[in-house]
């Protein structure tokens, strides 16, 4: 399913990468809550840019974060870490 988030179309930080995600999960959930569906939890995925400075240098990282909701418990994730 696709969820109007509050970030750009390409999201180009992490913060924008990060509220993203956490938006989409959240809206999943409420969307669940108001037909009645019930799930154990809700994950929310963004995809986008990261601009950081590594050794003076300005580098554009394309990243992708996860957020997860379950009950009480929320966190994130970067996609491709262990």
């Amino acid at each position: 399913m696709k969820w109007r988030v509050a970030v750009g179309h390409t999201p180009a930080s992490r913060e924008e990468l990060m509220r993203g995600a956490r938006q989409r999960a959240e809206a999943l959930g409420g969307a669940a809550k108001v037909v009645g569906r019930v799930a154990n939890y809700f994950v929310g995925l963004e995809g986008g840019l990261d601009i950081a400075v590594e050794n003076g240098r300005r580098c554009v990282l394309l990243e992708s974060w996860a957020y997860v909701t379950a009950w009480a418990r929320r966190a994130f994730r970067v996609l491709g870490e262990h």
